[in-house]
């Protein structure tokens, strides 16, 4: 019996011993403490990547409450720190540049401060740190990885610095505490999902140098109510802003070439949009049972309009339409919409077009007055005289009606005579006589109406002669190399 008892005390005692010594240890060129509920971890260089729950401090990871990274420790590696769900608090010295995958996920942190030094937050590094209410991305990061906060439930809020160029798929994803984000003009990529069912957020501004918003990059934020679109942006992904439904108006940028597939489906509470010139094409259901829109604009650029486009748009009043040929529609694009109570406003010159359209046919068709021809360069019809005046026309490229303004008859000339050429002659006229002096004796004097009509024609004899003039109007004088012109009043 005391032989057995002496062996259970050894075997407690060995065991007491192992504990002991398993909560030190090296794990590459590093060196790991457990003491008094803190991790330390030391060395210079890299922590090594770790599959999940595979660290040598994760058997003992219900006794950390805190863990301090030492200056020298240059990353943190993948999983290293995963489902650790017993400490709050970690300290990241300025010599780490890299936080691997998974590196926090399943943590309970409430706050973390990443350093100056750290350039890439790897794919799911924060993944389900439901209590992290607060963090701060330093200047130094470019990328933010795939779902890197996924599901950060209490975060409210985030500062994305200008030195992020993209942010990853599913990135903040199910950040349902967060209220207000801006996108800086450095993002040129936003992953698919990024934000999507961030429930609290009411307000993103998107910078200049993101050229695509992705797949449900903002599906299901239902508080959102104001998005401000950059300059730069081309295409809206599918379902980039559906169930949005909170969501009362959205300016698109003249940048934007195409709508996705269901892009503000079930916007409920979308009155307004206007769709800008350089969309060629709407997908299908892009805003389907956005069921509080009543007037939406579309442009002469979109050529495509997709299935079920306004499905359910059961508060549309007007569709402004300023395709010049109606674009080619399915009736279910206005589905369950009663379009023969609708006003559809059409170019001015496109009328007959569209009465004779499949489906816009059936609107209650109104000439847009604010549309206009397409009108040429003027041209003269009928040249003005000194008589009459004259007439230019020009005419729409379009459907070729024609527009017409009057030109002013030409100056009358003024003083008794205007010298056309020639020496000078001096003409006057008097008690209706006309009376030409400075002739050249022997030389055949004309006398012409402006029209060209000969009225006198004779030799000179004198210096000087006498016409009689029975109508008012503007005659030209012709003698030998001598032209002028003078009214008679």
């Amino acid at each position: 019996m005391k032989n057995i008892f002496i062996l259970f005390a050894s075997c407690v005692m060995l065991t007491a011993t192992m504990n002991i010594e398993a909560q030190s240890g090296t794990t590459g060129s590093l060196t790991w403490r457990i003491e008094d509920g803190t991790l330390t971890i030391s060395g210079n260089g890299e922590m090594p990547n770790y599959d999940r729950n595979n660290s040598p401090w994760y058997p003992f990871s219900y006794t950390i409450r805190t863990v301090i990274i030492n200056d020298g420790v240059t990353s943190i590696g993948d999983n290293a720190f995963r489902d650790c769900s017993s400490f709050t608090e970690v300290i990241i010295p300025n010599s780490v540049t890299s936080i691997g995958e998974y590196a926090f996920s399943g943590c309970n942190l409430t706050e973390v401060t990443i350093p100056n030094s750290v350039t890439s937050i790897g794919d799911y590094a924060f993944y389900v740190c439901r209590d992290l209410t607060e963090v701060t991305i330093p200047n130094s990061v470019t990328s933010i990885g795939e779902s890197a906060f996924w599901a950060c439930s209490s975060l409210t809020e985030v500062t994305i610095p200008n030195s992020v160029i993209s942010i990853g798929e599913s990135a903040f994803r199910d950040c349902s505490s967060l209220t207000d984000v801006t996108i800086p003009n450095s993002v040129t990529s936003i992953g698919n999902s990024a934000f999507y069912e961030c429930s609290s957020l009411t307000e993103v501004t998107i910078g200049n140098s993101v050229t695509s918003i992705g797949v449900s990059t903002f599906q299901s934020c239902s508080s959102l109510t104001e998005v401000t679109i950059g300059n730069s942006v081309t295409s809206i992904g599918s379902g980039a802003f559906a169930w949005c439904s909170s969501l009362t108006e959205v300016t698109i940028p003249n940048s934007v070439t195409s709508i996705g597939l269901g892009a503000f489906l079930r916007c409920s509470s979308l009155i307004e949009v206007t769709i800008p010139n350089s969309v060629t094409s709407i997908r299908n259901q892009a805003f389907a049972r956005c069921s509080s829109l009543t007037e939406v604009t579309i442009p002469n650029s979109v050529t495509s309009i997709g299935y079920w486009v306004f499905e359910d748009c059961i508060s549309l009043t007007g569709v402004y339409n300023h395709a010049i040929t109606p674009q080619t529609i399915n009736a279910n694009v206005f589905g369950n919409v009663d379009i023969s109570k609708i006003t559809l406003y059409v170019p001015v010159c496109s009328g007959e077009a569209y009465y004779d359209a499949a489906v816009w046919g059936e609107f209650i068709i109104i000439i847009n007055s604010e549309t206009v021809h397409d009108f040429g360069e003027w041209a003269v019809t009928i040249p003005a005289t000194i008589e009459a005046e004259g007439m230019e026309t020009r005419a729409c490229s379009i459907c070729g009606a024609e527009e017409t303004r009057a030109i002013n008859k030409l100056p009358l000339p003024t003083g008794i005579g205007e010298l056309l050429s020639g020496n000078p002659l001096r003409a006057w006229v008097r008690d209706g006589l006309l009376r030409v002096s400075g002739l050249t004796p022997d030389e055949t004097l004309s006398v012409y109406t402006v029209s060209g009509a000969l009225i006198y024609r004779g030799t000179n004899t004198a210096e000087e002669v006498e016409i009689p003039l029975r109508i008012q109007g503007v005659y030209v004088i012709h003698s030998g190399n001598d032209t002028m012109r003078v009214v008679f009043e």
